[in-house]
């Protein structure tokens, strides 16, 4: 169910606005996205101002954001939906990182490898 899912937000003809870290960067292939918003990897609630404004300017209606960054992903999400309700927002908190990352970030994951081989067809545009 998950590749399905991730694998129509890739095909969607919706504007697609990724917010996370550098290291993430492969996830804007991974599901089509238009723009990045790059986040500190710790303590992003340090750049919060910065990056709620980029997101912020990234609004249009019927967009799709995919979040990656933490507990800040909560405050940002209510930000851009008091601004703009008619989007989507999705906090795939770090769903990514056993997909896109050599190493796990959180216990009981699947195999990288499993993984990457799963979801081989989808990393690229």
């Amino acid at each position: 169910l998950l590749y399905e899912f991730i694998k129509e937000i890739k095909l969607s003809n919706r504007k697609k606005i990724f917010v996370g870290p550098a290291k993430l960067e492969k996830v804007n292939d991974l599901i089509n996205s238009n723009t990045q918003i790059k986040v500190p990897p710790n303590h992003t609630f340090s750049e919060y101002e910065r990056i709620k404004a980029e997101c912020l300017h990234n609004i249009k209606e019927d967009c799709i954001f995919i979040f990656s960054c933490g507990m800040p992903s909560k405050v940002l999400i209510d930000d851009i939906l008091s601004v703009e309700e008619k989007l989507t927002c999705l906090d795939f908190g770090s769903g990514f990182d056993n997909i896109i990352l050599d190493w796990h970030t959180r216990d009981g994951q699947t195999n990288l490898s499993v993984m990457k081989k799963f979801y081989e067809t989808l990393l690229t545009r």
